[in-house]
């Protein structure tokens, strides 16, 4: 059986593990927002404010943050998408798919950390690294396991 299913997963079409990433992507996004929008909760950061923090304008208004950030999620879900598809493939790989995404999500929060944030001065460093680490891995695991079950209805 898992056999068959990993050879039914490496005979998927490019543009299926696209749409794959594109929802995980998104889903992972708001799973991420929810998480920040607690975290603020419990810092006494209003969860407009939080949001507002993903505003590329700097001008802090919730509705383009939340937007942006889902935006990035997705188009974020659907290069690893194109990463895990070419990965699978190519390697065989026999690595869950919410681990995958776990560790696409470090990758991701290093990159913002070294470079995107200092770069842009964005407000989204104020987010204490812990969090916000935490927030990459909550996005890489939805974004992973809602690639894979997208993937395993269509299987």
């Amino acid at each position: 059986m898992i056999g068959s299913k990993h050879l039914a997963y490496s005979e998927r079409k490019l543009s299926d593990a696209v749409l794959d990433g594109l929802f995980g992507g998104l889903a992972g996004g708001l799973a991420m927002a929810a998480y920040l929008v607690a975290w603020g909760l419990i810092a006494e950061t209003r969860p407009g404010v939080v949001l507002g923090l993903f505003d590329p304008s700097e001008r802090g208004t919730a509705l383009t943050g939340v937007l942006t950030h889902l935006a990035v999620a997705s188009v974020y879900g659907i290069v690893f998408g194109l990463i895990w598809w070419v990965l699978r493939r190519g390697l065989r790989l026999g690595v869950p798919t919410w681990l995958a995404g776990a560790v696409y999500g470090l990758a991701l929060l290093l990159v913002a950390q070294a470079a995107v944030l200092p770069a842009a001065n964005s407000p989204l460093a104020a987010i204490p690294t812990l969090y916000f680490a935490i927030a990459h891995i909550i996005y890489g695991i939805v974004l992973g396991s809602i690639s894979e079950q997208i993937a395993a209805r269509s299987v």
